[in-house]
């Protein structure tokens, strides 16, 4: 069951069910209501009768002459009985229909008359029956009441006619919106699933190698917002996998040239073209240590993408370990006749890795003695800022053109290749420069 058939299943059975509710209710308050309403009605009715018992009691000052005369009680409802009602198929308190279920009174029954203390004097009441009063006034003193029983259903043809009437509109209007809700059930599902299949369709693409799938967002809503999500993954997915392709392609390069070089030296010493003396067994060896640097970087790289590159961090003095580093460097320093100015605040020890940031500096310094004149100057400051260390780090080397910047930290990018790789080095250093400087958060 595709999605667009459940969204479409799930609005026609709302819609069925809020019209069969929608028509229960209507019926239900209906039927209740118009049941009210002639009663009511019927009550009404009474006026004439409530006349002459008015006009009795004003003779007589109390109710003794209809008690002790039964047939005069039952002539009066009997002449009420038929007096003419132009709203019914049949005039007020007419005989029970035949129709009519047995346990049910006919109209006459259904009056009765009370004193002014509502004491029954007439007439006789089911103990479940519910009343409806009129009260009867003679010189605004309340003498009695007249009462009717309460329909519990419809008794009259006319009325249950409209009725059923009623409820045949209601049943007509409940089905006439569960065909509007199919109306616009139908395009609204489709609508909603039209970028869900778009989605679904992009992912599939992108699940057989197209990165270059994406969807159209029209909408801010929650699929919209899933579609920019899919947008930007794609995005990113396609980023990698250039990122992955050019990676492969520069190792292959990185690797095919200093094996190239070793495969031609060595067949020339095999041919005799080559002497094998010590400046041949020299450039071997500079080719092997050339290899030896970058796969070592390169299984340092490896291993900080995988998440596996450990650091062991302590409490640790920052500028000790700079002082470490160019120690380490003082022979290569004085043969470019390079000078280190370090200035450095009293700063609070790190939690830091020693080795990593040891490994960090002296890359740093293997690029100042590569790249900067003789002659020159190398200034290092260490300062507190914003409750983190800046370490501002100056040389007077070549520099980087300002195109070349966005560059800088990518894997085996070398701005001049012109130059030799081993003045310039495997162009890996700043690319684990910069993994251990925001593994320190920085």
């Amino acid at each position: 069951m595709t999605i667009k058939s459940k969204i479409f299943a799930a609005i026609l059975s709302a819609n069925l069910l809020l019209a069969l509710c929608m028509y229960l209710v209507s019926s239900w308050t209906f039927q209740n209501g118009f049941l009210d309403y002639v009663n009511r009605f019927e009550l009404s009715q009474l006026d004439k009768l409530s006349t002459k018992l008015i006009d009795i009691y004003a003779k007589e000052g109390n109710w003794n002459t209809l008690k002790t005369d039964r047939r005069l009680w039952r002539s009066l409802i009997q002449e009420q009985s038929q007096q003419p009602d132009a709203h019914r198929d049949n005039s007020l308190l007419r005989p029970t229909p035949d129709k009519e279920p047995v346990n049910t009174r006919s109209d006459r029954e259904r009056i009765l008359l009370f004193d002014e203390n509502k004491t029954l004097l007439l007439g006789f009441r089911k103990p479940d029956a519910e009343l409806l009063f009129q009260t009867l006034y003679l010189n605004n003193n309340i003498i009695g009441y007249l009462a009717i029983e309460k329909r519990i259903q419809l008794a009259y043809n006319l009325d249950r006619a409209f009725a059923q009437q009623q409820k045949a509109a209601y049943a007509w209007i409940a089905l006439g919106s569960i065909f509007i809700s199919l109306l616009i059930a139908f395009p609204f599902a489709a609508r909603i699933t039209k970028p869900v299949r778009a989605l679904l369709d992009s992912t599939q693409a992108l699940a057989k190698g197209f990165y270059q799938s994406r969807v159209s967002v029209f909408s801010k809503d929650e699929i919209g917002k899933l579609s920019l999500a899919f947008n930007e993954m794609a995005d990113n997915i396609e980023q990698h996998q250039k990122q992955q392709q050019q990676w492969i392609a520069d190792i292959s390069h990185e690797l095919r040239t200093p094996l190239a070089v070793l495969k031609a030296e060595i067949e020339a010493m095999q041919d005799g073209i080559r002497p094998i003396n010590d400046i041949s067994v020299n450039s071997l060896h500079q080719e092997v240590n050339y290899l030896s640097r970058l796969v070592g970087d390169l299984h340092e790289l490896t291993k900080e993408d995988t998440k596996s590159l450990s650091y062991h961090k302590e409490n640790t003095r920052v500028e000790d370990i700079i002082r470490e580093a160019i120690e380490s460097f003082t022979q290569e320093l004085e043969d470019k006749k390079l000078k280190v100015n370090l200035i450095a605040e009293l700063l609070p020890d790190l939690q830091a890795d020693q080795d990593r940031l040891m490994q960090l500096f002296v890359n740093l310094l293997q690029n100042n003695c590569r790249y900067c004149p003789e002659n020159s100057m190398i200034n290092i400051q260490l300062k507190k800022k914003n409750n983190h260390l800046e370490i501002i780090w100056e040389d007077s080397g070549y520099g980087v053109d300002d195109k070349n910047l966005d560059k800088l930290f990518d894997r085996l990018f070398r701005e001049d290749s012109s130059r030799s790789r081993f003045q310039k080095g495997s162009g890996l250093g700043l690319s684990i420069s910069k993994s251990i400087v925001e593994s320190h958060k920085g």
